[in-house]
């Protein structure tokens, strides 16, 4: 059986008056919305514009500069709030510092020192308005103090150093090696006269050192030991005060020489 063939509906659209007309209502209200947009816009940039207000032009650098150092470079760029920019500086350079010079439009101080003092000198900055009749103008007075050239360290600063320091070592080597000798001395005498006296050293029950022996023969020698030990002491304060002195004298003459 042959198959049916189903037709194909096929619909058309079609555009109604009122549909051309909602159309074309909403264009235009779309383009009145644009042109009152536009039009408000415009009117709004040409109103004139409230002028700024004017803000005092002043210099805000200290007016006791950083000090310079002769023979060391020196930069200073000088500073200022308010007015209208560009800002213009200018100054009498013939009561500058030797050697140093002035940036007009940056106001920049520059260059090497080279003559030591305390200079004063002073400084006008000026800004620039369309209108002219609200130029405004600063000025300060300036103190710079320029410093003489400090001393170069010496090339053998590190190698006189290094001989306080040995020096100081020897001194007080040499110090300590007399007080071993002197200890040295003390004990041999005091080891002649145990076998001189015929005497011997004990540790009394406190702790201390006591001779024992003939009685006579004790009481010389501890008079003995006692004079041994005054010789001592006193050689031994004479040594230190010999390595303090010495040390003085040699601390001295290295500082003159650096």
């Amino acid at each position: 059986m042959p198959a049916r063939k189903r037709n194909r509906e096929i619909n058309i659209v079609g555009i109604s008056a009122l549909d051309v007309f909602c159309n074309t209502v909403g264009v235009l209200a779309f383009m009145l919305l644009l042109f009152a947009v536009v039009t408000i816009d415009l009117v709004i940039s040409a109103r004139p514009k409230p002028p700024n207000p004017i803000v005092n032009l002043t210099i805000l650098t200290a007016r006791n500069l950083p000090n310079a150092i002769v023979g060391q470079h020196y930069d200073l760029a000088l500073s200022a709030s308010g007015g209208v920019a560009p800002l213009r500086w200018k100054t009498d350079e013939t009561r500058l510092p030797g050697n140093l010079q002035f940036n007009p439009n940056e106001g920049r101080l520059n260059g090497l020192p080279n003559l030591a003092g305390e200079y004063t000198f002073f400084v006008d900055v000026e800004d620039s308005p369309t209108d002219k009749s609200q130029k405004q103008t600063a000025t300060a007075s300036f103190r710079l103090n320029i410093l003489p050239a400090e001393k170069a360290p010496s090339k053998l600063s590190l190698l006189w150093q290094w001989l306080l320091l040995i020096g100081i070592m020897l001194l007080i080597l040499v110090q300590q090696f007399f007080l071993f000798i002197l200890s040295r001395r003390q004990s041999a005498e005091v080891q002649g006269g145990l076998r001189k006296y015929n005497v011997r050293m004990i540790i009394e029950p406190d702790g201390q050192q006591g001779l024992s022996g003939n009685p006579p023969a004790v009481k010389e020698a501890q008079q003995e030991f006692e004079e041994i030990n005054k010789n001592y002491r006193r050689l031994k304060t004479i040594s230190w005060g010999a390595l303090a002195f010495a040390l003085a004298v040699y601390i001295g003459w290295v500082f003159t020489m650096i």
